[in-house]
């Protein structure tokens, strides 16, 4: 395993963060090769690169919906 370096900033706005974080993607760093972890914080859809479960869990469903109804006209047809 590669050693890595770790960095440990604290800010004392969600305003401060949001600029470091716009500053680091402007200077090309990897949105994967940080992680941000804050007290009382609310999304906002304008953010790009925050992972919310409830949204992959909604892709899953209406992917799961699509699937269970191609299966069901194939196997309704194969019964004609």
């Amino acid at each position: 395993m590669k050693n890595k370096n770790a960095t440990a900033v604290f800010y004392d706005s969600q305003e401060q963060a949001e600029q470091a974080v716009k500053i680091l993607h402007k200077t090309s760093y990897g949105m994967k090769q940080f992680s941000i972890l804050g007290t009382y914080y609310h999304t906002d859809e304008n953010v790009v690169g925050y992972y919310k479960t409830e949204n992959r869990m909604r892709k899953i469903r209406s992917i799961k919906a699509f699937c269970a109804g191609v299966w069901r006209f194939f196997f309704g047809s194969a019964l004609l």
